[in-house]
This record gives C-alpha cells, structure tokens and sequence, in this order.
C-alpha cells in the first residue's frame, strides 16, 4: 500500500475516516497518443422518482495493462439524481476501489480503481454505478473534465489524453401517446424466479377509459404471468386475468375502475412473470382502452 500511494501521487490516506480515499488530482504530466474515449450507454435511462438503475461506464482505446488507475468524475444538476453506489467492472474487475466521494454534495461525485496490470483489455465496461432518481422530469449525468476530481486514466504516473463520448439522458418514463410499453423492457430470470414488470400508458383519454384491456403474446411453456395488480393510473380498479387466449397464444387480462383512469399517463398494471423453462422469450403487448 505505502509504495502505490507513493507512486500515485494523487491517492492519498484519510486517516480521519480511516480509508484510502481521492482527494486531489494533481496534473501529472500528460501522455503523448490517441485519446482514450469513456462513454455512458445511449440513448439514455428511465428511471422514476424514488428509484435506482445501474449504469455502465465503458472505455475504448486503451493499451492493455497501460492505464493501472481510473477516475470518475460525475456531475449533474441538484435534487434530481445521486449516485449512491459504484463497483470496479469489466476490464477494471477486481481492481481495488476507493470510497464515493461526495465532491459536492448532492451535485456531484467521484471514485477511482485501481490495480497493477489494468486495463485487462483495450476496450470494455470500466464501473458500474448505482443511480437513484430524486426528482422528476429530464435531467442528465456528465464526467467532470475540470478540476481535481475530473474523469483521468493514469498510466505510470502520466494522464492520458481523454475525449468523453456523451452525457447520459435520464428521464421519467417516456410517454408515448396513447402507447403501452414494458419498464423494464428486458430482464434476465433464472428458471424458478420471478419478476414484476410495470405496464405503461400514455395520454389515455380519462373520459371514456374505464377499461384499460391488455393482451401479451408469449411462449407459456418459458415465461407464466402469474398475477396482475392494477395499479398508478388504475389504483383500486378490479383486476381480471390473466387468461391464455390467441389459440393458446397469448395471455389476456384487463383493470377496470369507475370514472376512469386517476391521471392521463403512469401505470396500468403490475404483472408478475415466472420463468419456467429455458431459452430466451420476447413478449409483445397490445392493449386498448374502452
């Protein structure tokens, strides 16, 4: 541990809070070449308030086992996000990790990994972070490129030239008028496990919707819904299904309330799938109000 901090100067021990923590990035003399280019996934996340994603950062352009240290910079606009978790990943797996800083709290963060003979590979998932949304509406997430806590790849002592590819959009649910769409849309289910998955609908007409009725065509042999709970803009309706249909096809159901639905777009419904065999299964909704 003595000869890393020595070597990397930025790195420094807390003793007040009794780990290795970032504290300041000095620049150190930058290394001539091709930018290494750290990106976020496009286009985007939907997350709602109050909830958590997990987002991959990726890297390109690296040498492998050139760059021994990586540090994230995160900014993004007060009481709408936080990041409140981080792991070293992919090509940086296993990679010795600091504390998240709260550079400025609220507003913005910053890690480092850290592991001799890193990057395993020239390109690849650098970190995962946790994001909770706080607030509601549009919002982004950028690297910080300023200052002691900006996004840096270190090799030997020497910053990296470094582009950064693009923010990371993070929304509400996008609303698609008059659609109904999956949130999450992918899930990945050992079989025996379940998982709920919210139905969404956008600018449904409150004066005639009663009846909100959904059909998904799927591979019952793979994937059961086995429950489904009317809920958001159909709180306290009836729920009836599911029932299989299409010819064996499809499973149907529907939620109900009187007065229609509480607002014009949110949740339908919550369904709950089972796996039950294996292999990959896409499901395809349709739905229709009355």
């Amino acid at each position: 541990m003595t000869e890393r901090i020595t070597r990397i100067s930025f790195i420094a021990l807390a003793a007040s809070l009794g780990a290795l923590m970032l504290f300041a990035l000095m620049r150190p003399a930058e290394a001539q070449g091709s930018p290494v280019t750290i990106s976020f996934p496009g286009p985007g996340v939907t997350v709602m308030s109050g909830d958590t994603v997990t987002v991959e950062i990726s890297a390109s352009g690296l040498e492998p086992g050139g760059a021994d240290t990586v540090q994230i910079g995160l900014e993004h606009a007060a009481g709408d996000l936080e990041v409140t978790g981080f792991r070293c990943a992919g090509i940086y797996a296993g990679a010795t990790a600091t504390d998240l800083i709260d550079v400025t709290p609220g507003e913005s963060a910053a890690f480092t990994c850290s592991n001799q003979g890193a990057p395993s590979a020239s390109e690849g998932v650098v970190a995962e972070i946790d994001l909770t949304r706080s607030g509601t509406g549009d919002t982004e997430l950028s690297f910080l490129a300023s200052g002691p806590y900006r996004t840096a790849f270190i090799s030997g002592g020497s910053e990296l030239p470094l582009t950064f590819d693009n923010t990371l959009q993070v929304s509400d649910v996008l609303w698609q008028p008059a659609g109904f769409y999956f949130n999450p849309s992918v899930v990945d289910l050992a079989t025996g496990e379940t998982a709920d998955i919210f139905i969404y609908s956008g600018q449904i007409d409150i004066a005639s919707a009663s009846v909100a009725q959904m059909s998904i065509t799927h591979d019952d042999s793979v994937v059961a819904i086995t429950d489904v709970t009317c809920g958001g803009l159909y709180s306290g309706g009836a729920a009836s299904g599911p029932v299989r249909v299409e010819g064996d096809t499809a499973s149907a159901f529907a939620c109900s309330l009187d007065g229609g639905p509480l607002d014009e777009y949110g949740v339908v419904a919550i369904i709950t799938i089972e796996r039950l065999g294996a292999g990959e299964v896409k499901a395809r909704l349709k739905a229709a109000t009355d």
